[in-house]
């Protein structure tokens, strides 16, 4: 089974958001369970009909594997930490369980409004209903499962009903008919209408937290991911901040322009966001960066790190038919990880910056705390 949206315009967060909402209200699975088997229930018993007892039974094993998903998985789905192909995984596990359920149910109810007398058939009829009316409610914004286990449980009752062949049960059918295309065109409507906004709304989260210019985190994000960072009670590992300055940014603006200068700060940027595997780059304002490198084991790290970014900015950029080169000087401090203050580390960094720069060298760094001489 493959979900319609992959590869289409929308973003992988909106993905994953959609497929949360799967997962946000288990009530209606549960009652449709309940009340399934008890009328599921009552009708085997009062017809003693052999494939009618194998659908009841199918029907409740594929149901209560549709709950254990959805229990199962809920604090999973919405976990932070979780990978972008376990949650597709875990959709394509909770489609197969609902669609089987929507297959197995549709197959006894049709079977079951064949079999039972006149007074039983509403009570059916309106079971199909509610489970059409749940769907609508808990699966609409993910249209392949929804359309797919919609049509699975309502498409047999039609056929029985235009089968039957008398006034009442055809206008049953047509009415249903009509439910059903009705359902599915609000069903694909709100779809469209919640992963629009879901996108718009990420797009604008995204804008708040990014430079305009070169499209880095800004402070806002980078303060967000310095505080996950610390927060995390299990790391006993050591954290970098590197100021990063382009000396002599000015005189390229005075030499060349300010959009040349543009375009250097946007090839910066670019370098600066490949530096490293677990780094966030972010631009602080003008030709000011900043590094934060987590998840460390040695201080000497941040002083390796820190040569590469000298090494990756110093090489020479070429941008509308001209050869420009800049100077990069960088600023480090170290700490422990876990419960690390982020302005405090910035203005540590901030003034070994200001060191390298008065004893014109192109790199200065310093740790804190009594495991200095350790690390």
């Amino acid at each position: 089974m493959r979900a319609p949206d992959r590869g289409s315009r929308l973003s992988l967060g909106t993905r994953i958001e959609l497929i949360q909402s799967l997962f946000a209200i288990p009530a209606p699975a549960v009652i449709m369970t309940i009340c399934f088997a008890g009328a599921g229930y009552y009708v085997v018993r009062n017809t003693d009909d052999m494939p009618l007892l194998v659908l009841f039974v199918l029907s409740i094993f594929s149901s209560a594997g549709r709950l254990g998903t959805l229990f199962g998985y809920r604090r999973t789905v919405f976990s932070d930490a979780i990978e972008p192909s376990r949650v597709f995984t875990i959709e394509r596990c909770f489609a197969a369980s609902y669609i089987a359920f929507a297959i197995f149910f549709g197959l006894f109810t049709a079977r079951a409004f064949l079999l039972v007398n006149d007074h039983m058939r509403l009570p059916i009829v309106a079971l199909v209903y509610g489970y059409g009316a749940g769907v609508a409610a808990t699966v609409a914004l993910r249209p392949w499962i929804s359309v797919t286990s919609i049509a699975a449980a309502i498409v047999p009752l039609i056929g029985v009903g235009i089968a039957m062949g008398s006034g009442a049960y055809l206008g049953t059918a047509a009415l249903t008919v009509m439910f059903l295309g009705g359902g599915i065109i609000a069903m694909m409507q709100r779809y469209r209408s919640a992963s629009n906004e879901i996108q718009m709304r990420r797009l604008l989260e995204t804008l708040n937290r990014q430079d305009d210019l070169t499209e880095l985190p800004n402070r806002l994000q980078l303060d967000e991911h310095f505080a996950s960072l610390a927060a995390r009670r299990d790391s006993g590992a050591l954290i970098a901040i590197h100021r990063v300055d382009i000396d002599g940014f000015a005189n390229i603006n005075l030499e060349h322009g300010q959009l040349i200068g543009d375009a250097v700060l946007k090839a910066v940027s670019r370098r600066l966001g490949r530096i490293g595997r677990g780094c966030l780059s972010a631009r602080l304002g003008g030709d000011d960066f900043l590094i934060v490198q987590s998840e460390i084991g040695q201080a000497r790290e941040a002083d390796i790190l820190a040569h590469k970014i000298v090494q990756t900015l110093e090489k020479s950029y070429g941008i509308a038919g001209r050869d420009v080169h800049v100077a990069a000087r960088v600023g480090y401090i170290v700490d422990i990880q876990r419960d690390a203050d982020l302005d405090d580390l910035v203005a540590h960094a901030e003034t070994t910056l200001a060191r390298a720069k008065q004893e014109a060298v192109p790199i200065a760094g310093e740790t804190i705390g009594a495991w200095n001489a350790a690390a």
